[in-house]
């Protein structure tokens, strides 16, 4: 392509121009920019003495340190002269230099813009649409497929009686499906852009849709899967998206996504027609369809006041008069809803009414007792009388119902108000203290009954009175504790970690302690009556993976290390994979899995975990430990003879072997894909 306005390609200095001074345009030794040094009219300036200005263009192009202020200086420049070749700069748009390819691709895609503005004819955009766009908009760097997505957008903003049609939003669609993250980001922050500049896109959204709500829900990237949530959310404030997508989308919020945004599309789903500020709880057909849909958290982005919560209130206590439920659920769905809104004024007479008209309903009963123990404080201060009669109608239906879940709740509400109802809440602590052990642990977390624990109590609850004990400083009592279930263990798993790290902080970690005399072995003596039991209970605690979870938490402290093994029978690899990417100790899990293998069936070894496994070594700081481990693993194996294992397993670890080990690890293996590799890594040293 010729230049624009010049007859000829060559250089021509202007009239006047002193060779022998200092040339904005020549290449700088210490690497200094022009822009460092001259505004951007001054070079426009020097560039239109020439005739063809085409060299010092590429030149300035060339000594372009790449940064959005210096990138637009350079476009101010380059759009303020005629007098170069454009074929010039679109020959460089196609130099393997990736530098070069961006900064000329910037500036040919700018230049696009500006001729749409000026109306220059669409034969020449067109042109240099196919040459330059179309080409770098597949480019292997990720930078410049991100600048034509950015440039399509700005070309459709600019022009849409151009641009806005489906074969150029096309390629915004495609970028959404990038595998780089950053061109992803652009391709949603365009389409945002073309949302809030209210340009027409609802063919387009209709075509790319589903890939926008993939995004939204299952991109790796969580901060992407962010931004996906609010182009949807975004769309449906707009109309262009429907109820039941951004319902999808509203399912997976959570609190790093905007609330403001939020609370925008709840808004437009609750407010009925031509009564956009009604009270948004009114609307209970909605509010029942926003939580069948999406999440109960949801519910808390609701806009509310204390006066729309009261009478929300009205509404379900005249719904229970005569319902007890909204639908197939047990609990009433309006009743979970009020649990999580805000509420800093409310008439806590209608909260013991609500009681009162669900006594019949244990779920009902929880629900309501939720909600209550979820109130400010405050809210009970102003209204000591009503507080009272609630706590006395909580503790006969807990009573009642005989229910667990009641009760801890009571019990939480119980402690939030210790210090501003004493004369109300110790009375009914008392009157607890004999219940059923269900009852008792709950109540111990919370208040301190230790003096009841008889030698009958769980383990757990026993740990509890431990603690409390050690508060009141009675270190006899904490010998006489026998500690013989493991109910619960998660709990116990818990306790079993807390005890070690006190024994770390007191100094005791490897101190004999037959019975305890002050606060740090007291904690010895828990620690090691409940790593004795966890210890001989550990096949019939660790059943499933769900336990193996509290396994390997123990595992990466250090304890029950002689068990890590049997992470590797209960667990699949996708649990595996994420243990092995959060321990503070690898090898304590490599050391286990050898350990697994020694008694694997053939039938039942899984490739994948071995692979996984020994790649992670491979990728581990080279140490004493790892080789040591990985050694004296292998070896066993071998001198079991357990061949299926060889080229199964076996083969990836050798990455992580010394050559002296492959040596005797070679030695007498049979022709196998191990012995080659060994040979192999005893060849490259």
């Amino acid at each position: 392509m010729e230049k624009e306005n010049s007859a000829n390609g060559t250089e021509a200095l202007g009239a006047g121009h002193d060779s022998a001074a200092y040339s904005p345009f020549k290449a700088s030794e210490d690497g200094c920019c022009p822009f460092d040094v001259f505004t951007p009219e001054t070079l426009t300036s020097r560039l239109k003495e020439h005739e063809d200005c085409t060299e010092e263009i590429i030149k300035l192009i060339r000594s372009i340190h790449v940064s959005q202020s210096k990138m637009k200086k350079l476009c101010k420049v380059f759009n303020s002269v005629s007098n170069y070749s454009t074929g010039s700069i679109v020959e460089l748009t196609r130099s393997g230099n990736r530098m070069l390819r961006y900064v000329s691709t910037y500036l040919m895609l700018d230049k696009i813009k500006q001729w749409v503005m000026e109306g220059r004819g669409f034969e020449v955009v067109e042109t240099m649409y196919d040459e330059v766009f179309l080409v770098r908009f597949r480019d292997v760097d990720f930078n410049i497929r991100s600048i034509c997505v950015e440039f399509m957008c700005e070309w459709v903003v600019s022009a849409p009686e151009i641009f806005n049609f489906p074969c150029y939003l096309k390629y915004i669609g495609w970028s959404l499906s990038d595998k780089n993250d950053n061109v992803r980001r652009k391709g949603i922050g365009s389409c945002i852009k073309l949302v809030r500049r209210k340009v027409d896109i609802q063919a387009f959204v209709s075509r790319f849709k589903s890939r926008m709500l993939e995004l939204s829900l299952y991109d790796r990237n969580l901060g992407l899967r962010g931004d996906g949530k609010a182009l949807c959310m975004s769309l449906y404030a707009n109309g262009m998206l429907s109820k039941d997508d951004v319902y999808k989308v509203l399912g997976s919020i959570d609190e790093r996504d905007k609330r403001l945004m939020v609370e925008s599309v709840i808004r437009k789903i609750l407010a009925r027609e031509g009564q956009n500020d009604k009270c948004l709880l009114d609307n209970h057909e909605g509010l029942h369809e926003l939580l069948s849909n999406t999440s109960l958290s949801l519910c808390t982005y609701i806009p509310h006041s204390d006066e729309d919560v009261e009478g929300f209130i009205d509404f379900i206590l005249d719904f229970l008069k005569t319902k007890s439920s909204c639908c197939q659920s047990r609990v009433l769905c309006y009743l979970r809803i009020l649990g999580v809104l805000s509420i800093g004024v409310v008439d806590l007479r209608k909260y013991h009414s609500i009681l009162e008209t669900v006594k019949d309903s244990k779920e009902n009963i929880a629900e309501a007792m939720a909600s209550i123990s979820r109130l400010s404080p405050e809210v009970f201060k102003r209204q000591p009388d009503v507080t009272c009669r609630l706590f006395e109608v909580m503790k006969e239906l807990a009573g009642h119902h005989r229910c667990e879940q009641m009760f801890s709740i009571l019990v939480c509400l119980l402690k939030k108000l210790e210090s501003d109802f004493p004369a109300s809440v110790y009375p009914i602590v008392e009157s607890f203290r004999s219940s059923s052990i269900e009852f008792i642990r709950c109540m111990i977390k919370s208040f301190d009954i230790s003096e009841d624990v008889r030698k009958e109590h769980s383990t757990e609850i026993k740990c509890y009175a431990a603690l409390w004990r050690i508060i009141a400083n009675d270190y006899e009592k904490v010998n006489e504790y026998e500690l013989k279930d493991v109910a619960n263990p998660e709990v116990l798993c818990d306790f079993l970690i807390f005890f070690k790290e006190k024994c770390v902080e007191f100094g005791v970690v490897g101190r004999e302690v037959e019975r305890a005399s002050e606060q740090g072995e007291c904690f010895k003596v828990m620690y090691d009556k409940l790593s004795i039991l966890m210890n001989s209970e550990a096949e019939s605690v660790f059943i499933d993976s769900k336990s193996c979870i509290s396994l390997f938490k123990l595992v990466d402290e250090g304890l029950l290390v002689d068990h890590t093994h049997i992470i590797f029978r209960r667990c699949e690899e996708r649990l595996i994979s994420e243990f092995l990417n959060k321990s503070k100790s690898k090898m304590n899990l490599v050391s286990g899995y050898f350990k697994y293998l020694m008694d694997v069936e053939e039938r039942s070894i899984d490739k994948r975990i071995g692979r996984l496994i020994g790649s992670r070594c491979s990728m581990a700081k080279r140490g004493v430990d790892t080789e040591k481990i990985v050694f004296k693993g292998m070896k066993g194996i071998i001198e079991q003879k357990r061949v299926f294992l060889y080229d199964a397993v076996l083969v990836y670890f050798v990455s992580s072997l010394t050559t002296n080990e492959c040596i005797i690890l070679e030695q007498g293996l049979e022709k196998s894909k191990l012995k080659t590799s060994l040979l192999r890594r005893i060849r490259d040293g």
